[in-house]
């Protein structure tokens, strides 16, 4: 199907961003209006606590000022992703991109301020009937205070942001725009170019040859470079362990961990309980080499296409069913929630030219939790969509709970209720299907996001960890180095059945989430907390009860104990390890159903 351009396509499945600005002039005067409430709060500079009433009006400028700023990024980033082409939405991401450094330097003083306050006097301010709600607020701010500097120097950093993140700008030209692949062979033996937009179709290739060409010519391209990639990775190591000792944590791992209140313990923990888990990797590179049959598995085996897909199409109706009939276990108010995304056109349903490929969640206090989509009508859109759906209903459910001040929930966070929608889907369609050949898709691509997530992801987390533990010992960090540790950390992740070729060593340099300090974890904490509360909604009478109030904690509390609200406990290895346990059920699953 020939993809069109965005005037071509009916606004019924588009977004609806007039529910934020009637026009683009609406957005400009907003623009506007708060680079002079942006002024407003610089004029307290230096006499914030001189007065209740000049802390109580910075705090209530600062809640008018966030709640424009949700509206302005909702609104702008959306005009720009719908048609990535349009220079005009070009510019207006830009526009808010230079806003945001311009609060940031605006507001720089706000922390070392409350930091070289007297505790008493913000004790007594917070007696204030309406400062009693920023206990939490201060409280946070407190826990920085051997970490933050004085004024001058936070301005300073605040100025240098964007130049600190050039490592990461970088990486992305380089792997994205400047980096050329060789042409493969594809299926048919025609000459094909190969880029990281398709390398995913050829390495899931039924075609052994294509498979191994396709995974083998991305990793040694990638080595060419090796220096270049080596040289970008580590600059970007230099800056963080620079910032962190310059803030006086311990390491970029303890100051990555520090916001969200996580021990370290949480994150060897998830690595230690993976990697101790053999019986499950070897079960499951074991069927994957039966499956693809193959004498000998190699890594660019591992990703094969195997059994039937769902070939059944989609429309969005269908898809809309199959959500809700999916979900009705999470009762009548989840399901209400769910009919608004639908009908009030949260979602910007199909693909154009120009629009910004894959999907996401993305809105806040005062607008609707938007949603991009491409949907195209297999099941995997339809999961993608259910998945998105977990996130703006989490949005929801926190701005409607919380003070604008408390409504973000945490990041650690945010990937479980849409992974918890996603398995929902799976174990409705595996419990409804009546073909064999659907249930085993099904089960294929479930077994897909327990070793993407729960094995991938933390061999990530432990290959980042090691990197960072390098630098800060103030040993050599070569691109031989990093090479030989990627290589030696991914064995174990892939068991006894998996020939690790040695272009594997390469892999590294093409993962942008080594730039998002500490994030990669998170996806395997978030799978496996999904799992728990997958489990028990289907299973525990009134659980949802459970669910609904961690979905709607916000930020009011650490995100650990927002999880304990629905029994899961990261601290201890139980839970990483029912998410091992159940990734082994459906692994056992699989071949029951295949053999019968």
């Amino acid at each position: 199907m020939q993809v069109k351009n965005r005037n071509e396509i009916s606004n019924e499945f588009k977004w609806d961003l007039t529910t934020i600005y009637k026009s683009d002039e609406d957005f400009y005067k907003d623009l506007e209006k708060s680079k002079k409430l942006f002024d407003k709060l610089n004029s307290y500079k230096g006499k914030l606590f001189d007065s209740l009433d000049n802390l109580k009006t910075y705090l209530k400028t600062d809640e008018e000022i966030d709640l424009m700023l949700n509206k302005l990024i909702t609104y702008g980033i959306r005009k720009h992703d719908q048609d990535t082409a349009n220079s005009k939405y070009q510019a207006m991401s830009q526009e808010l991109e230079q806003l945001l450094s311009l609060y940031d330097e605006k507001t720089s003083f706000f922390t070392p301020e409350v930091l070289d306050t007297d505790t008493k006097l913000i004790d007594k301010y917070l007696e204030d009937d309406y400062l009693k709600k920023y206990r939490r607020v201060f409280d946070n701010i407190l826990r920085y205070k051997d970490h933050t500097l004085d004024k001058d120097k936070e301005e300073l950093l605040s100025k240098l942001g964007i130049a600190l993140n050039n490592d990461e700008n970088t990486f992305s030209m380089l792997s994205n725009a400047d980096l050329v692949f060789p042409n493969i062979k594809d299926e048919d033996g025609k000459d094909v170019e190969l880029t990281e937009a398709n390398v995913s179709k050829y390495w899931t290739s039924k075609n052994r040859e294509v498979r191994k060409n396709a995974v083998l010519t991305l990793f040694d391209t990638y080595g060419k470079y090796a220096n270049t990639f080596a040289s970008t990775f580590v600059g970007h190591l230099n800056t963080n362990i620079s910032l962190a000792k310059i803030r006086n944590y311990n390491s970029v791992r303890e100051s990555s961990l520090f916001k969200d209140k996580i021990d370290t313990s949480v994150y060897d923990n998830l690595i230690d309980t993976v990697k101790s888990r053999s019986d499950v990797i070897n079960n499951y590179y074991g069927l994957i080499k039966e499956e693809v049959g193959v004498d000998e598995l190699h890594r660019y085996d591992t990703y094969a296409t195997f059994g039937s897909a769902i070939e059944k199409e989609y429309s969005l109706d269908e898809a809309k069913s199959l959500i809700i009939n999916t979900l009705s276990v999470l009762g009548e108010d989840y399901i209400s929630k769910i009919n608004r995304a639908f009908d009030e056109k949260w979602i910007d349903y199909l693909p154009n030219k120009g629009k910004r490929t894959g999907a996401y969640s993305s809105g806040g206090y005062g607008t609707n939790a938007f949603i991009l989509t491409n949907f195209t009508g297999n099941y995997h859109d339809v999961s993608t969509l259910i998945h998105e759906l977990g996130h703006s209903m989490h949005t929801t459910y926190s701005c409607e709970a919380q003070d604008i001040i408390y409504s973000n929930y945490p990041i650690f966070v945010a990937e479980v209720a849409s992974t918890t929608n996603e398995l929902l889907l799976a174990k409705y369609m595996l419990k409804n299907s009546k073909s064999k050949e659907e249930k085993l898709s099904i089960l294929q691509q479930l077994l897909q996001l327990y070793a993407s997530t729960m094995l991938r992801q933390t061999m990530f987390a432990e290959f980042e960890r090691d990197a960072y533990k390098i630098r800060e010992d103030e040993k050599p960090l070569t691109h031989e180095v990093l090479e030989d540790m990627y290589l030696k950390i991914n064995k174990p992740y892939f068991g006894d059945n998996v020939i690790l070729d040695d272009s594997l060593k390469y892999e590294w340099s093409r993962i942008p989430h080594f730039y998002y300090n500490f994030y990669v974890y998170k996806y395997a904490t978030s799978l496996a907390a999904s799992t728990y509360i997958a489990e028990h909604i289907l299973e525990e009478d009134n659980y949802k009860e459970k669910y609904i109030k961690f979905l709607s904690s916000g930020s009011s509390i650490d995100p650990l104990d927002e999880l304990k609200i629905v029994d899961v406990d990261l601290t201890k290895k139980e839970v990483i390890n029912e998410a091992m346990n159940v990734f082994n059920s459906y692994i056992e699953e699989y071949k029951r159903i295949k053999n019968s």
